[in-house]
């Protein structure tokens, strides 16, 4: 535990980022099959996947926005990857998770 006499902010659990756009999380992570994009207040339409290396591993597009979306991961190897989810009005989050 840290102690400090500065407020640091709420704790974000691993597969959590917020930034001035907005938030996104995934789960479950570590990863087996497929994960989850959330992005409250955002329709996800498009999520990147890349290596650690910054390499496009995976690009899916979804027919109907939303604020949550299902990614299949079973042809990932296992290792650690960024996934980016863009939403409908342009914002682009960015997160890592863990495949196993």
């Amino acid at each position: 535990m840290l102690w400090t006499d500065k407020y640091l902010g709420p704790k974000l659990a691993i597969g959590s980022i917020r930034n001035n756009v907005g938030k996104l999380e995934i789960y479950p992570n570590p990863v087996l099959d497929d994960v989850i994009v959330y992005s409250p207040n955002h329709l996800i339409k498009q999520v990147a996947i890349y290596n650690q290396t910054g390499q496009l591993i995976s690009e899916q597009s979804f027919p109907i926005s939303s604020e949550e979306q299902k990614v299949n991961t079973t042809n990932l190897v296992t290792g650690i990857y960024f996934i980016d989810a863009i939403s409908t009005n342009g914002f682009q989050l960015r997160t890592k998770f863990v495949k196993n």
